[in-house]
């Protein structure tokens, strides 16, 4: 399937960029440098983070809840946790793993 990107009539009715990237839409790594350049902004520097990467990422935001955890395992509130991590490790590796992109863009006007 080929990927399609907004022309720069689309790309403008997104209106401001920081509304672009945080709406409900997900967009096309060349349609958030679209969004820069049509809206002011020059991209100074551009990459994207590897699947290494992206695991540690997922497995940094699971670690601070496996620790707390392990040092209230009696707690009221360890049940919720623990089903938030499990879910959230589920829908990492059978759902969005190797589909959802993570990029660094420096920007200036």
């Amino acid at each position: 399937m080929p990927v399609e990107f907004l022309s720069d009539e689309q790309a403008a009715a997104y209106g401001r960029f920081d509304a672009a990237m945080f709406g409900q839409d997900v967009i096309a790594l060349a349609d958030v440098v679209r969004l820069a350049r049509i809206t002011g902004w020059q991209v100074l520097h551009l990459s994207t983070a590897d699947p290494r990467e992206w695991d540690d990422f997922e497995a940094s935001w699971r670690r601070g809840r496996q620790r707390w955890l392990l040092d209230h395992p009696q707690d009221d509130r360890a049940r919720e946790v623990q089903d938030t991590l499990d879910a959230q490790l589920k829908d990492y590796v059978e759902v969005y793993r190797g589909v959802l992109g993570f990029g660094y863009l420096v920007l200036r006007r």
